[in-house]
């Protein structure tokens, strides 16, 4: 057999994918003739599909020797490059097939998914776009655009990429995974848990899909679920952060604090962030423990100094301890940090009441009851515009408090001083009637409907 019939009967196995067999007639036309270039190069894609990497990068680099002047060879030692994880030689070979044929969407597409490794999405995106216009057989970088896009925090394109993929390749649940992701990022979390389930049901141990669904259920507040979830994580690979701290959190959000000091303890041990600390620092304020609270804020702002919540934990722990300036200081911090988050206003008011400045705490619980009422915030702005004998507004407050919660007697009894300032005192009088009536045991209660009665002649008498 002549070198050309050895070399034809390579190509007609290549196709079979009988790869072995297809180097056995290359090594017999190389015999022949050892300077042609073709069959070196035919034979490092033969190594190349048979994952023998090296071997193959020895062929595309005798092919070059003998023929510098064909992009295909530089493309073929490009892809043994981008194998061995050696991008950056990778590159350079896909940029010089691309100078002799500027129109090879493998380079580009070889070239994007390089810099996809290394991080640099923008280029990435650049190349994969390109080796998809020139080529649309190029269905698999819908994927690989999908996830520059992701990366790059373009979940609204990414998803649409993901749908193409998907479409495509409908049983890879990787996709299902990023684009549950997308949608948690995009605070869709119902059509994350949807993608995250389908993930699951695809691959029963895929982990981080585990992990996306429970902080999808706590975001939605529904923490057992995401302990559920969170607990799955962990019995598949015992070192996952991430789930501790989502464990972490979602116990803390159940007041478990001391289950949720365990998980943040475990996180820490492995990985110390601003959020194991700030998470830590929460549950030790639900258990009263103020100073160690502190502590753990302090050192989640070493960490990271501009984490708003961090500074929102201390300044709440230095409001507990009666510390109102330095608490001021903190929900400063906070509100510089983060303008938008209602519960700060809340606070930082707090601290200008209990400081008798009581002008600025009715500007921040307005803004604060802009955003969301709570009865905090209406108990907050009542007693202001009380102190400073508003009692019209002060009712006005108080009765919205009462509204969002009728079981709170403290509502009733300092409605009921408003009514007295305004020398209403039947109105005084039912109101702490009713604040009795819920707590028939606080003397400050009592005191009250005593000084009504003093003022209601023939009612001195408490009954």
């Amino acid at each position: 057999m002549t070198k050309e019939d050895h070399f034809k009967k390579a190509e007609e196995l290549f196709d079979k994918k009988e790869f072995n067999k297809a180097i056995e007639c290359l090594n017999k036309a190389i015999e022949l003739d050892s300077q042609e270039a073709v069959y070196y190069y035919g034979r490092g894609w033969c190594y190349y599909n048979l994952k023998e990497y090296n071997k193959a990068l020895e062929d595309f680099n005798k092919a070059i020797e003998l023929d510098s002047g064909y992009a295909d060879y530089f493309n073929g030692r490009g892809c043994c490059y981008y194998e061995l994880e050696e991008y950056n030689k990778a590159i350079a070979d896909y940029n010089k097939a691309l100078e002799i044929n500027p129109n090879i969407p493998d380079c580009f597409n070889g070239r994007g998914k390089c810099y996809y490794y290394m991080k640099e999405y923008k280029k990435a995106l650049e190349n994969l776009n390109k080796a998809m216009k020139l080529d649309s057989i190029y269905t698999v970088g819908y994927g690989w655009r999908a996830m520059c896009r992701y990366y790059l925090k373009d979940y609204k394109k990414a998803i649409k990429d993901f749908n193409k993929a998907i479409e495509l390749n409908p049983k890879y649940e990787m996709y299902y995974k990023y684009r549950g992701a997308c949608y948690y990022y995009l605070e869709e979390y119902n059509k994350a848990i949807a993608d995250y389930n389908k993930a699951i049901e695809l691959d029963s141990n895929y982990t981080s899909a585990f992990n996306g669904r429970g902080w999808s259920y706590y975001q939605l507040k529904e923490y057992n679920k995401a302990i559920d979830d969170f607990n799955k994580v962990l019995e598949l690979d015992s070192n996952y952060t991430s789930a501790f701290n989502g464990r972490g959190w979602s116990y803390c959000k159940l007041k478990e604090y001391k289950k949720a000091i365990d998980d943040f303890n475990k996180e820490i041990e492995s990985e110390q962030t601003v959020t194991m600390f700030n998470g830590r620092g929460w549950c030790y304020y639900g258990l009263a423990e103020y100073n160690k609270a502190i502590d753990d804020f302090n050192k989640s702002i070493k960490s990271d100094p501009n984490y708003w919540d961090t500074y929102r934990g201390k300044a709440a722990c230095y409001l507990e301890l009666k510390e109102y300036q330095i608490a001021l200081d903190s929900f400063n911090k906070s509100i510089a940090l983060n303008p938008d988050f209602a519960d700060n206003f809340n606070g930082r008011a707090w601290c200008y009441y209990n400081l008798k400045d009581y002008n600025k705490a009715i500007k921040d619980f307005n803004k604060a009851i802009k955003s969301e009422q709570t009865v905090s915030m209406l108990n907050g702005r009542g007693n202001c515009f009380r102190k400073l004998k508003k009692y019209n507004k002060a009712i006005q407050d108080f009765d919205k408090a009462i509204e969002l919660n009728p079981d709170e007697a403290t509502n009733f009894n300092r409605r009921g001083w408003c009514y007295f300032g305004l020398k209403e005192y039947n109105k005084a009088l039912e109101d702490f009637n009713k604040a009795i009536e819920l707590n028939p045991d606080n003397k400050v209660f009592l005191r009250s409907k005593r000084m009504c009665c003093h003022k209601l002649k023939g009612h001195s008498r408490i009954v």
